[in-house]
């Protein structure tokens, strides 16, 4: 079954859920990227152990940095692709990709189908790369 595509309502409220994703991811990496982590450093002082936790803080800390960094590049781009007309069209096929999975995942580029073939192709050419 085909998804149709987004109505003016639709694509207006994918528009400013993408807005207010935009504005909290930008907000959360503000506040992560400027936290010195001062507190970590005084209380790690004491032992090898505090600073091999003190590590670990700062490596999830880095990985949540770039995970909300990816995100907002998705948002980013999905904000442009509306702009250009061309937000809930599949990049692989040109369908529309519907209303009820671009609310699930809003920067999303591809439909379920051909989202699905690409996350298999992806498997297996990771499956081989390991043999």
């Amino acid at each position: 079954m085909a998804a149709e595509q987004l109505s003016d309502q639709q694509q207006r409220d994918l528009h400013e859920l993408l807005l207010r994703r935009y504005r909290l991811l930008t907000q959360m990496l503000r506040n992560e990227l400027h936290t010195d982590g001062s507190d970590a450093v005084q209380a790690t002082a004491a032992s090898d152990a505090d600073w091999t936790t003190a590590d670990v803080d700062a490596d999830l800390a880095l990985t949540r940095v770039e995970r909300d960094q990816n995100e907002l590049n998705a948002v980013s781009r999905a904000l442009a692709r509306i702009d250009r007309d061309e937000y809930g069209k599949c990049e692989s096929c040109g369908a529309a990709i519907g209303y009820a999975r671009l609310l699930a995942h809003p920067s999303a580029t591809r439909c379920l189908a051909c989202q699905a073939q690409q996350e298999t192709a992806s498997k297996i050419a990771s499956q081989r790369s390991r043999a």
